[in-house]
């Protein structure tokens, strides 16, 4: 393990160690706040892949990725492109059959750009 990932593998245990305690006033925002900071810390440990056991594409990303993302599946050696159905909570694939076992995401790369 290189210094960044152990850097990031060790922000990741700590917040997992951290117990927060304010009465349970401001639980949902820190629980999404430290969510957020794991899933972040696991796609750079992990080459841009988000483990769905984390979190799943959120509406934001949904749309700005127009629901297209590349999926690994845990029956299939290779990752393929998938749809993520947002009003259902479901990835789909390009004919609208439920795909089941994903077991990470990540956002299709940008288009090549001619001249870059």
């Amino acid at each position: 393990m290189n210094k960044q990932e152990t850097t990031a593998q060790e922000a990741i245990d700590i917040i997992n160690d951290v117990t927060w305690q304010d009465n349970g006033r401001h639980y949902g925002k820190i629980e999404a706040v430290r969510n957020l900071a794991i899933s972040a810390l696991t796609q750079q440990l992990n080459n841009g892949w988000i483990p769905c056991k984390f979190r799943q594409p959120s509406d934001e990303e949904s749309i700005k990725y127009k629901g297209e993302f590349t999926i690994q599946n845990a029956k299939h050696i290779l990752p393929y492109t998938a749809t993520w159905n947002r009003s259902e909570k479901l990835w789909q694939d390009d004919e609208g059959y439920q795909i089941d076992y994903v077991t990470a995401w990540q956002p299709l790369p940008e288009p090549y750009k001619e001249g870059e």
